[in-house]
């Protein structure tokens, strides 16, 4: 019983072992009290903020909470960790482990050196910035959770760690044993002393998923050796033993960390650590960066991108002073930002759109100003090829208006950035002279297209963007309802609105589609609400074309009713001015690493995945229930259940949900405060694709002068045979031909294949690269996508490559087994080669030449910088046997090395010595020919070789009257299986030759030497010729006596 309980033990172990603090609070087995990455960086970041509160006379009402942290940038940072996490979890650089503690702190060094590269630029990205802030982060948390600093230092912070110029600690040496054997089973504290005491030296536990190469626990376990991380018996690669027993400080659960009561500990060193990183006056970057780039970074003050694509007809030339007024109200806000401005105006082709860049709003007032507009109309214009353009170039995140009273020209190709970088898309379309009669207007397909899948707004239905309502269209708009109202048979004619007590207004539009709606709209009471006269004071109603809109300024809570008169087919949307909104993310669960990270491009039809769920005034909220996906017309697809989110800030939560075949937006319902029922939805489409894209993790940064594999595997999901289009580029041009792949695979097929870039001269330039996946059966709207950026490096400041090129041999073909210095060049081997690096990857295979003729070497093409985990190169080594080995010389960009190909192991070079002198004097050429020829094809043929003992021929050059050499063509005829000379390839002697291996050997084992056995077949011959002439005679004296004759 005790083995099985043990057996189960280790199995849960092995399962949920992770390699640091686990990434965040859903992993399903942490308690509530066990600190995360998560919660460690918000604390830390919480303490940062709550000091720069403090010098500027603000204060926070609870000390260190973690609700103070901004989502956007908390978002980014904790994506960073999750990634390390997800794609090095068994690189032990990245977490401190199997005492790889100085290599780990020179990545700290790096990355540090990295965040402030990015900062101090003259135009930093700070999205850039807070991933390799996030990798920092994750590397220092890391350090307290798997070293014993703790064990050693208790909470202290270690000031040295991850700065330049500082040295650590020694570090115990590979032959000193660390740890004495241990067991938390019977006894939970039972590894708690189970480091041996060894000074100030540190180190770190090994991880047997790592790092080894046997189990070892069915022998006798040793009592001394090094630490493991946690409960696991094993030795090395580098024959290391690492007993039974762990350091690590990852949870609060004794089974998963041996030294589970030092956790809170490792955590409160790991939250100091990450404040100290941030706002230390002599160590943190602030010293470097300045406050108000700490504060950027952070999100404290939120930088924004405000883009303006403005049509330069000549209807919009009068709306010069509108537009200055609306460019004027939207950079104005509350919250603290920091505005940036791009114009983009749009002429009459797409050589006439411009795209300019302003850091002030006063320059971007006076850019419009001066703006040129067309002397005359055109038909259409190419609004979509500018809005295309303009999401290549601008931030994530950024909000665009687009201002035009003309029809779009044909769609282009959809570009991924606008999806990809959540830019939301608002369109105020003007009605231009010649579009009078205001029931002929419509809004164009494309527009009300990227609108929806944006989250954005059309405004329209006006003459001038002076009437439009700006205020109503920058205040914190949410969307309650929209849908489709159907009409007819079986349509209803009652639809119900919640309307919540942080509702400020509420806006009410019906859109009749062909004519002017007919609709009766009633409180919850059942009163009747209209404007006028007699009617209410707070309600406004106003009607265009076939649009009727009612606005009810501070509408009392309860549910509103909107009644049919007339059953026929609206489009209802109901928006409100209300402060509680909520963000949705859809988010991918590693089984791995516990990793949670964001769905990279577009999700795909019956993934499951984790949606979390932020609301923005938790305190204003009683409960927040269900997540409702509903497709395009406003019809629930599916309702789940929301789950707070353990150990969480408040007003965070969670569930599951099976991606739908079909668009989709998300919705929520809930309880405010005062326990009325809202709604709130998200009018997003997200589209599903059936093309599934993952980009592997990259083994080294992108390096200035180097190339840079970015790995691929695409999947195709769908139900046949699918032709997928692979598409690259980059912001910075720095991706390298070919930049488009065709696949064709069939259904639930993949494959992985590879694109690169070549990094530029510059170190510190940041490339946007996006990666699509296309089915070319299916058009355009069915895309996989990737966008990720990349930074380059200096190759020269990072961790020398101290591992070279090696290779494996795979395959053998043919044997030297048997064979002479005199055959050893008619008899190859072939030899299969696998090459690879596992550093910075393979940049040269050569081979010097030196084997002659007798070698011939060729391997697969590869892209400088492969490494392993990306590949290996094929390659191919044919040689005779006349060497022991060639060598194959390998470089990656540190080191030089040398592949040793085995051929023939045995070999020793020297002459041919199975020809003696000639012993006789040449006889009469034509009748020995004869003679040679009856008795080598005839009697010696069995004895005598002509070939080596795998079928080949030797290669002598002098034949006899027993044996017969070739040279030259008749090697063919030998290899063909013929054992006669070809016309003149064999010369005739009385020289008595031996040229088969086999034959030579059998003679050197009956210990004969040459001499004796030309004398012994001599008499052999005479005696046997003797003999034949003898019984001729003899028979024909038979004959003759009894013959009658």
């Amino acid at each position: 019983m005790r083995f099985h309980v043990r057996v189960l033990q280790w199995i849960m172990i092995f399962i949920m072992e992770t390699n640091a603090f686990y990434p965040n609070s859903l992993v399903p087995f942490l308690s509530d009290g066990d600190y995360t990455h998560e919660s460690i960086t918000e604390f830390g970041i919480s303490r940062v903020i709550q000091e720069l509160r403090n010098q500027a006379g603000r204060s926070f009402p609870v000390p260190h909470n973690r609700g103070f942290v901004p989502k956007f940038s908390l978002d980014e940072i904790m994506m960073s960790i999750n990634n390390v996490h997800k794609n090095y979890k068994n690189d032990p650089m990245w977490h401190f482990n199997n005492e790889q503690i100085v290599e780990a702190n020179e990545k700290l060094k790096h990355y540090r050196r990295i965040v402030l590269d990015v900062l101090q630029s003259p135009n930093p990205d700070f999205s850039e910035a807070r991933k390799y802030f996030g990798f920092c982060l994750h590397l220092l948390q890391s350090f307290y959770s798997n070293t014993n600093w703790v064990e050693l230092n208790g909470q202290a912070l270690y000031r040295d760690l991850g700065l330049p110029g500082k040295q650590l600690l020694p570090i115990s040496p590979t032959e000193k044993s660390t740890c004495i054997a241990c067991s938390t089973e019977e006894d939970i504290d039972g590894c708690a002393d189970n480091l041996i005491d060894n000074g100030d030296l540190l180190t770190s536990g090994y991880r047997s998923d790592i790092d080894s190469n046997d189990q070892t626990g069915s022998q006798i376990a040793p009592r001394f050796g090094k630490c493991g991380h946690s409960e696991s018996l094993f030795r090395t690669t580098q024959k290391l033993t690492v007993v039974n027993g762990g350091i690590n400080k990852e949870t609060t659960n004794p089974q998963l960390s041996p030294h589970f009561r030092l956790h809170n500990s490792a955590a409160s060193a790991a939250i100091d650590h990450t404040s100290f990183f941030l706002i230390d006056k002599q160590n943190g970057i602030i010293k470097d960066i300045g406050q108000r780039k700490l504060e950027l970074l952070l999100g404290l003050i939120k930088e924004e991108t405000l883009v303006f694509i403005i049509d330069t007809s000549p209807g919009m030339s009068t709306e010069v002073e509108a537009l200055d007024k609306f460019i004027q109200s939207v950079s104005r806000s509350s919250s603290p930002a920091s505005y940036k401005f791009v114009l983009a105006t749009v002429g009459k082709d797409v050589e006439n759109i411009d795209i300019n860049y302003f850091s002030t709003v006063f320059e971007m007032r006076k850019a419009v100003s001066k703006i040129l507009f067309d002397t005359q109309p055109y038909c259409d214009k190419p609004i979509l090829e500018a809005i295309n353009m303009v999401s290549k170039v601008v931030p994530k995140l950024s909000n665009v208006y687009i201002f035009t009273d003309s029809v779009p020209s044909a769609r282009n190709e959809e570009s991924p950035d606008l999806e990809a970088k959540k830019l939301v898309m608002n369109f105020y379309l003007k009605e231009t002279l010649s579009r009078q009669r205001r029931s002929a207007f419509s809004v164009p397909i494309s527009f009300s297209q990227i609108a929806s899948s944006s989250g954005g707004q059309i405004y329209t239905g006006i003459s001038s963007l002076n009437l439009l309502n700006i205020g109503s269209s920058l205040d914190p708009e949410v969307t309650i309802v929209k849908l489709d109202f159907p009409g007819g048979f079986g349509g209803f004619s009652t639809l119900s609105v919640p309307a919540d007590s942080t509702i400020t207004k509420l806006i009410i539009k019906i859109d009749g589609i062909s004519a002017l709606p007919t609709s009766r709209i009633k409180d919850q009471n059942g009163n009747l609400l209209y404007a006028g006269a007699n009617g209410q004071t707070n309600i406004t109603e106003s009607d265009f074309g076939t649009v009727t809109l009612m606005e009810i300024v501070n509408p009392t809570p309860g549910l509103y009713f909107i009644e049919k008169i007339i059953n026929t087919y609206w489009k209802v949307e109901v928006r409100a001015v209300s402060e509680l909104d909520f963000s949705a993310q859809l988010m991918m669960s590693d089984a791995n690493s516990y990793a949670l990270t964001e769905i990279e491009g577009r999700p795909t039809v019956g993934e499951n995945v984790t949606v979390i769920v932020t609301v923005s005034l938790p305190e204003n909220v009683t409960s927040v229930s269900d997540l409702v996906l509903l497709n395009s017309k406003g019809t629930t697809l599916t309702n789940s259940k929301l789950q707070k989110y353990s150990g969480h800030k408040q007003g965070v939560y969670y569930c599951n949900v099976i991606i739908p075949p079909e668009d989709f937006q998300i919705a929520i319902d809930g309880e405010d405060g005062q326990a009325t029922q809202f709604r709130r939805l998200h009018t997003k489409l997200i589209s599903p694709v059936l093309i599934k894209l993952d980009i592997h993790p990259f083994p080294n940064p992108l390096y200035t002068g180097r190339n840079f594999i970015i790995q691929y595997t695409v999947t195709n999901l769908g139900a046949g045979l699918t032709e997928i289009l692979t598409s690259i580029r980059d912001s910075q041009h720095f991706a390298v031909s070919p930049f488009n792949k065709t696949h064709q695979l069939a259904a639930g097929a993949n494959i992985t294949d590879m694109f690169v870039l070549h990094g530029g001269a510059t170190p510190g330039i940041t490339t946007s690269v996006t990666i699509t996946a296309e089915p070319l059966t299916s058009g355009n709207s069915n895309f996989q996508y990737s966008i990720f950026s990349l930074t380059t490096e200096d190759p020269s400041n990072k961790t020398p490559d101290t591992t070279p090129p090696d290779c494996n041999v795979t395959k053998v073909i043919g044997s030297c087994s048997g064979v002479t210095q005199c055959d050893c060049n008619m008899t190859v081997v072939t030899t299969k080669l696998e090459i690879f690096d596992i550093g910075e990857g393979i940049k040269t295979i050569s081979y010097g030449g030196s084997g002659g003729n007798g070698v011939n070497f060729t391997h697969k093409p590869f892209i400088a910088g492969l490494e392993l985990s990306q590949g290996t190169v094929i390659a191919k080594l044919v040689a005779d046997c006349c060497r022991a080995s060639e060598d194959i010389t390998l470089t990656d960009w540190t080191s030089t090395s040398t592949c040793t190909v085995p051929v023939n192991p045995s070999w020793t070079p020297g002459p041919c010595t199975t020809t003696p002198p000639p012993t006789t004097t040449t006889g009469p050429t034509t009748d020995s020919s004869t003679s040679v020829t009856t008795d080598s094809s005839t009697s010696n043929a069995g004895t005598t070789s002509v070939g080596s003992s795998n079928g080949q021929t030797g290669g002598g050059s002098v034949t006899s009257t027993l044996s017969v050499t070739q040279t030259g063509s008749n090697a063919a005829a030998s290899q063909s299986g013929s054992v006669y000379p070809t016309s003149g390839s064999s010369v005739v002697t009385t020289t008595v030759t031996s040229v088969s291996s086999s034959s030579n050997s059998n003679g050197s084992e009956n210990g004969l030497s040459t001499t004796w056995k030309i004398v012994i077949a001599t008499s052999a011959t005479a005696i046997s010729v003797a003999a034949l002439f003898t019984g001729g005679i003899l028979l024909r004296k038979k004959f003759t006596s009894v013959s009658p004759n």
